[in-house]
């Protein structure tokens, strides 16, 4: 008998560039909503840009996730299957910020509503007041959320 287990965990990535008014998206969910997404902008003739994923207030089977880490298990051991993978590269300079977070934090306060980072930014306060938007944020954190945020030297 074979038995598989998902693994879900959905992470975005967003950058702030040093001296940004703003956090810039460069990864997206793999979510039904998204796949609606980019499919749409194929039949425009185009690619999403990555502003139109990820949107606020996504709600029931648009959440239903699209990609997702398989292990199954067999009388052999296990095995997993990998999803279809994305590669991008940026080039990050000093000063520079990385997030790296689940749906439970960006579905619930928009990176527009993030703080900014400077470098006298204190990274565990930043998360800390992150952490309190989420909470504070209508959908009372629903969903359970992890952050790591990362600045460059």
């Amino acid at each position: 008998m074979v038995q598989r287990l998902p693994l879900q965990w959905l992470l975005v990535i967003y950058l702030l560039s040093e001296g940004a008014s703003q956090w810039q998206c460069l990864t997206r969910d793999h979510n039904l909503l998204n796949e609606l997404i980019d499919e749409e902008a194929r039949a425009k003739g185009h690619q999403a840009d990555f502003d139109d994923y990820n949107r606020e207030g996504m709600a029931g089977s648009l959440y239903s996730i699209t990609e997702c880490f398989a292990i199954s298990a067999d009388e052999s051991g296990l095995s997993s299957e990998a999803p279809e993978s994305t590669v991008r590269t940026i080039e990050i300079k000093s000063g520079d910020c990385l997030v790296i977070c689940t749906d439970g934090i960006h579905d619930l306060v928009p990176s527009r509503e993030w703080q900014l980072v400077s470098e006298k930014t204190h990274l565990q306060h930043w998360l800390i007041a992150l952490k309190d938007q989420v909470y504070d944020s209508e959908g009372n954190a629903y969903d359970n959320g992890t952050a790591i945020i990362v600045q460059f030297d």
